[in-house]
């Protein structure tokens, strides 16, 4: 049986850029660029009801620095 996938968290713009502490445009940016996908809520024409999925962020953009036992110790 294969693993449920997790529910999606969806959050604003802003949210996202305060969680990754990186200014709004650099969120635009990654999902323009294709590193996060980008949810229209409803069928608003301004646009303002856009989220991302924080979870994405956290699998998918946050990786781990490698370190090396013993440098700066």
């Amino acid at each position: 049986m294969p693993p449920q996938a997790q529910p999606k968290q969806l959050v604003s713009m802003s949210r996202a850029a305060e969680y990754l502490g990186v200014s709004t445009m650099t969120v635009r940016r990654m999902v323009a660029r294709g590193e996060l996908v980008a949810y229209r809520i409803g069928e608003s024409s301004k646009g303002k009801l856009i989220r991302v999925d924080l979870n994405q962020i956290d699998t998918d953009l946050l990786r781990p620095i490698p370190t090396t036992p013993g440098i700066g110790a």
